[in-house]
């Protein structure tokens, strides 16, 4: 059974490391305390798993980075191409070219790793794949952009779920 309620933690909570998986999103302007930076590291070193998704520019992905490089100084993001496993370990996605929900800003997929090679974070800048999932039952919604991010979420979870 899924547990359909909605948790919202702060990354100084214990409780967090009951979820395998997470998501953060309109991250511009998050401001992490030490603390928190600390169990954000704790929880992607332990094998936890964050979608970052619905930011757009690069104010925002540098607000993101410094909070990163403040949790791993010794990694820097890296933008994924098609040939990453995420992209192809359920579904195949065929394309990252998908249409930009932020006008003309064209959507990217970038990631975290560890030193061993596992996605720690994906983050999906320019873009917003949970969008599609929230309209999906609106018909005025193009069907084929609401299934493409069903399949970029499903293959996201279960990379999370094996690696």
């Amino acid at each position: 059974m899924i547990d359909q309620d909605e948790y919202i933690f702060s990354f100084r909570d214990p409780n967090l490391f009951k979820y395998p998986f997470a998501y953060l999103c309109e991250v511009g302007d998050m401001q992490l305390t030490d603390d928190e930076v600390a169990g954000m590291k704790e929880y992607l070193a332990r094998g936890g798993f964050i979608l970052v998704d619905d930011f757009r520019g690069t104010w925002e992905l540098n607000n993101l980075t410094t909070h990163l490089k403040r949790a791993f100084p010794e990694y820097d993001i890296k933008q994924l191409d098609i040939s990453h496993p995420i992209f192809n370990c359920f579904f195949s996605i065929k394309s990252l070219e998908v249409r930009p929900p932020y006008g003309r800003l064209k959507p990217e997929f970038w990631g975290l790793e560890d030193k061993g090679g596992r996605l720690m974070m994906i983050i999906n800048y320019n873009n917003d794949v949970s969008d599609y999932w929230q309209w999906s039952n609106d018909p005025f919604q193009p069907i084929d952009d609401t299934n493409s991010a069903y399949k970029f979420g499903v293959n996201y979870v279960f990379y999370a779920l094996t690696h």
